[in-house]
């Protein structure tokens, strides 16, 4: 290797030393703020033990057979998400739930990561900072953390990877990219159609729409045969959500406020710029299936749902500022100068709505949950199966078997832990009781008596 080869090598490397800098610091930042809020024993729902578990089958070469959705429930059924099985080694190293939310962090860090490289050779050393940062700040990715563990820990760095190619015009790796996102999610299929469109739009080669193929093949697969077959109900469970009809007659719910705030978001995130480029276009799969859903939780900014909108946003405002600088008219020049410092302001403006603030509030690291929660936890013996609701569901999950407590036709466990104010009118007095109802011929009594949690056993 000659000399200017070393020179060149050594200068590739070296333009990933702040880009790694940015991934590593958001996926440190990111972390922090997992592990304070896994110690104020705060679970958003039963979604991250319902995701150890299918990691622990993965990791013993099982099936994906999950409990906690239901009995003998294959969470293939659920979603499609086949690809999540590269994770299994971490269950090797690591077989933790909380190892999940490193996992999820670290695919945010390879994503901002990516998209500070991209940003820097494209618009600036110093604008790609702005840019990476705000998107490692951005609400999207923010609200994901706090909702723990999902598939978006696989589908915002695929997404991430295959647009920061098309702006690159690295059309194999864009393709690569995107074909492997229809392994992540059975939506997500939809999403390749649409970047095939771009790649063949920006590469001038019709050849690339047969990943729009590849797509819609693997969309229609999955929701009328795969999903259909796994799951319980024979369908595709999350397919019934989509009450269009519903949705386009009911104007409360087609033109809902949370829906604007989302969208409004998104255009601000980007700058209002964003919409240049035809990378934008990428946002559209996953906004029509969202808005046209008639579960709420869908439409606004909490959740996980808009993270893989996230490198979306971010990679077409990159593409945009480039072609806004090489505009003839004045506005566009002016627009694609400021747009970076807008993207980044907005990040920051947003702070303080969205979750991360608790890193900088007393609220964030109080824990006064916790030290009831370990001596619940402390009196369920070691192996012991368990039918928990959410509350400590998380902090189960490890080592024991885990139902979902709420659904019938479990078998009978060993105990039941639940949280003192969903046990209903009889409360904490009654929870033996009705453990023993749900499991006839079973006799249960209470071993842990709290103000947040009650546990009862056999006996």
């Amino acid at each position: 290797m000659g000399a200017g080869a070393r020179r060149a090598e050594l200068s590739g490397i070296r333009s990933w030393f702040v880009p790694a800098a940015v991934g590593l610091i958001s996926t440190a930042v990111y972390t922090w703020f997992s592990a304070a809020q896994w110690a104020r024993f705060e679970v958003p729902s039963f979604d991250n033990a319902l995701y150890t578990q299918l990691l622990q089958a993965y990791a013993e070469f099982r099936e994906p057979i999950v409990p906690i959705a239901g009995i003998g429930f294959n969470l293939l059924g659920d979603h499609f998400h086949p690809l999540l099985a590269i994770f299994a080694p971490v269950f090797w190293v690591a077989p933790h739930g909380f190892a999940l939310l490193v996992v999820q962090n670290a695919g945010f860090g390879v994503a901002a990561a990516l998209i500070t490289w991209c940003a820097r050779r494209q618009v600036g050393p110093l604008n790609g900072i702005v840019l990476g940062g705000a998107f490692a700040l951005s609400w999207g990715l923010q609200s994901a953390v706090a909702a723990q563990f999902h598939e978006v820990a696989l589908s915002v760095p695929l997404i991430a990877g295959s647009l920061v190619a098309i702006v690159e015009r690295r059309w194999v790796t864009a393709a690569v990219c995107a074909a492997l996102l229809v392994f992540v999610k059975e939506d997500l299929g939809i999403t390749v159609v649409v970047i095939s469109i771009v790649i063949a739009w920006q590469s001038g080669r019709r050849a690339w729409l047969l990943l729009a193929v590849w797509g819609a093949g693997w969309f229609a697969l999955t929701t009328t045969v795969i999903l259909p077959a796994l799951n319980p109900s024979g369908s595709w469970g999350h397919g019934q959500e989509l009450g269009i009809a519903n949705v386009v007659g009911d104007p409360a719910a087609l033109f809902a406020p949370a829906k604007f705030l989302t969208v409004g978001l998104l255009l601000a995130s980007g700058a209002l710029l964003l919409l240049r480029s035809p990378i934008a276009l990428v946002l559209l799969p996953t906004l029509a299936w969202r808005f046209l859903s008639e579960n709420p939780a869908h439409w606004g900014t909490s959740w996980h749902y808009s993270a893989v909108l996230m490198p979306i946003v971010f990679v077409a405002l990159i593409d945009a500022i480039q072609r806004s600088r090489q505009s003839k008219h004045r506005s566009l020049r002016l627009a694609a100068r400021w747009a970076p410092v807008a993207a980044g302001a907005v990040a920051i403006a947003l702070l303080p709505f969205f979750p991360l603030r608790t890193l900088v509030l007393p609220a964030g690291y109080a824990a006064p949950l916790a030290a009831e929660a370990r001596a619940a936890l402390s009196v369920i013996p070691a192996g012991a199966s368990v039918d928990s609701d959410k509350l400590l569901i998380n902090y189960l999950v490890d080592d024991h078997p885990v139902a979902w407590l709420w659904r019938t036709g479990n078998p009978p466990p060993d105990c039941l832990a639940a949280g003192v104010a969903t046990l209903g009118e009889n409360g904490i007095d009654g929870f033996a009781a009705l453990s023993e109802d749900r499991y006839p011929g079973e006799r249960y009594r209470l071993v842990h008596e709290g103000e947040q949690y009650a546990i009862a056993c056999r006996f």
